[in-house]
């Protein structure tokens, strides 16, 4: 029995060590999460949904010691949210009848600077792609290799399958991120942003990378007692 004990820990070890040198596709170091609900007739309007999370993470980024502030519909490597897929399309080619799968991930602006998500061409989302804007995209590396091989995706465009009318268009190609499982090669992922999707994301998770002294092992949960005032609703 001890023998067994022994090689079982053993093999534990040496998979926990080989998982700490996967490459989640983004720093979690100094990153404080927190989960968001809106709910209630207000949060039934799409611009109510998008003024609380730009209010929010205004507010948040101005704590001492925050360096930047996002929400998230659902945070990578299953920590948490709701995920969502969609099929899309590249108008006017051949396609299957049901498009082609991908994540779908609602992002305020600030996203991939938040988590060190690194941006291998192109732009972030920013003040540009409000609701009445032209739809735009970032995709991730995986689907810009799949879907556009041996072409510049920036520019290009994709169709949400029938659950858009408008095609977006790229704007930028991120690096692929590990969404739940450590093992598991990266999928085909889209990054949309909220004020052009506001509906998906009445729950959210909200991400802020902060200075080290406030990743202290006790200071993780006095920081969330002192940020929930600044995101409560109205």
């Amino acid at each position: 029995m001890a023998l067994v004990l022994l090689v079982a820990a053993g093999l534990l070890a040496r998979s926990f060590q080989g998982l700490r040198r996967v490459d989640l596709g983004f720093d979690p170091r100094d990153v404080v999460t927190m989960r968001v609900s809106l709910s209630g007739p207000k949060y039934r309007q799409p611009a109510a949904v998008t003024a609380y999370f730009d209010e929010a993470v205004r507010r948040v980024s101005a704590v001492p010691g925050v360096r930047s502030a996002s929400a998230v519909l659902s945070l990578p490597v299953g920590g948490g949210g709701f995920y969502l897929g969609r099929g899309f399309i590249r108008p006017g080619l051949p396609h299957p009848a049901e498009g082609y799968g991908a994540g779908f991930q609602v992002v305020v602006p600030g996203y991939f600077k938040t988590l060190g998500i690194v941006l291998q061409q192109g732009r972030d989302f920013d003040a540009r792609d409000t609701a009445t804007a032209a739809p735009v995209v970032v995709i991730n590396r995986t689907l810009a290799q799949r879907c556009f091989a041996g072409e510049n995706p920036i520019g290009r465009q994709v169709l949400v399958w029938k659950d858009e009318q408008t095609p977006r268009e790229i704007v930028g190609v991120a690096d692929d991120l590990k969404s739940a499982d450590l093992a598991a090669s990266a999928g085909t992922e889209m990054f949309v942003p909220l004020a052009q999707s506001p509906s998906a994301i009445s729950r959210s998770w909200c991400a802020w990378p902060t200075s080290g002294r406030l990743r202290s092992r006790r200071s993780g949960p006095r920081w969330r007692r002192s940020t929930r005032p600044r995101l409560r609703t109205t």
